[in-house]
């Protein structure tokens, strides 16, 4: 799932669980691109959301959600730099800029490796007290 926001927040994550979080800034052009066909708005203000529609020429709307991230998903940052946006805006104001960062978020490779490991000792674990402890039961 691509998730369009204007912020990043701890609380996407899963914080119960060994994550690595990989932010990679974009372009305007890159940011279009990725959005074109389908994406999911969590742009929580209006404003911003107006604003980016006319920076972006893609329909942006305004969108509370929660936004919970797995290891498949996109999360692109608008982040908005020169401070609030002037109540009612639909373009950005001189002064002010937008930043785009890409943020996907992985299970390090060697945590899945390391499940893998155990799991395996376990199995072969049972086996073996299957084999021995179970005949010599008999």
């Amino acid at each position: 799932m691509i998730i369009l926001s204007n912020a990043f927040s701890l609380q996407m994550l899963d914080l119960e669980q060994k994550q690595q979080v990989e932010i990679t800034p974009l372009t305007q052009v890159e940011t279009i691109e990725l959005l074109k066909n389908d994406f999911t708005s969590a742009v929580g203000h209006a404003d911003t959301a107006n604003v980016l529609t006319d920076l972006l020429k893609i329909t942006v709307p305004a969108n509370r959600i929660n936004v919970s991230l797995t290891n498949n998903d996109i999360l692109i940052v608008a982040q908005l730099i020169g401070g609030r946006l002037p109540e009612g805006s639909t373009t950005l104001p001189e002064g002010y800029s937008l930043k785009f960062v890409k943020v996907t978020v992985t299970r390090p490779w060697w945590s899945k490796l390391a499940f893998w490991l155990v799991c395996n000792k376990i199995k072969r674990r049972n086996e073996y007290e299957q084999k021995w402890m179970g005949s010599a039961n008999i």
